[in-house]
């Protein structure tokens, strides 16, 4: 049984970039740990649902429905919210 799949798979650029991607994200979840507690941090990589909801309207042509509107907006308010109340706690 020869793997063909796994030598045509490794001749397509979409494999890297997906798998520098996760590098990268990797990378920047072990920084955000390391600068800013934990909370307002793990609130912050769910932008990234909204980054995707964003760029699915914007390059696919998605259309959004209101709940996917709001829960957007839930997510982006929450991380606000917990960023401001985390900055006023370790000011007082």
């Amino acid at each position: 049984m020869k793997p063909e799949w796994l030598l045509t798979v490794s001749h397509n650029l979409w494999l890297y970039g997906a798998v520098a991607g996760y590098l990268g994200a990797f990378v920047a979840w072990m920084t955000l740990l390391k600068h800013a507690p934990v909370g307002p941090a793990f609130a912050a990589s769910h932008i990234g649902l909204v980054a995707v909801l964003a760029i699915s309207v914007a390059y696919l042509g998605e259309h959004l429905t209101s709940m996917q509107v709001v829960g957007a907006l839930c997510i982006v308010l929450g991380i606000v919210f917990l960023s401001l109340s985390e900055a006023r706690h370790s000011h007082g």
